[in-house]
């Protein structure tokens, strides 16, 4: 049986079972944008595309199986449909797990400039315009 790996938070475990990984991400511990390996492959790869059959936390949709080696071409700026919108939605809860203050914090001071530049007329609709 394959022997699987896996990086979360960084920190690379393995080797594994599949059915070892599938446990953990019906547990929350590998999320779908977590990379795993295993021998044969050509590089990491997103769990969610190699773990279809997963049961992913949060209503999570798998994209449907591709063989490694097999990425589909995505449209120019986007994804080119390939990828659901749970897959999506739960990449975007994973990017801010732990970066919430961060993010919050980023949109205070947008809306404290945008209240302070609202002030200064003319100039300050110029300057608005220019940061939005």
């Amino acid at each position: 049986m394959a022997q699987w790996h896996c990086t979360v938070g960084g920190k690379q475990f393995g080797p594994v079972e599949r059915e070892i990984l599938l446990q953990w991400a019906a547990e929350g511990r590998l999320s779908p944008g977590d990379l795993v390996w295993s021998e044969g492959m050509d590089s990491w790869q997103p769990a969610a595309t190699m773990l279809t059959d997963a049961h992913w936390p949060l209503n999570y949709a798998a994209p449907a199986y591709r063989r490694p080696g097999q990425t589909p071409i995505p449209a120019h700026g986007g994804t080119g449909g390939q990828t659901p919108n749970g897959t999506l939605c739960a990449l975007a809860l994973d990017s801010l797990r732990e970066n919430w203050g961060l993010a919050i914090g980023f949109c205070v001071l947008v809306g404290l400039f945008t209240v302070v530049l609202g002030c200064v007329p003319y100039l300050g609709g110029i300057i608005q315009l220019l940061l939005t």
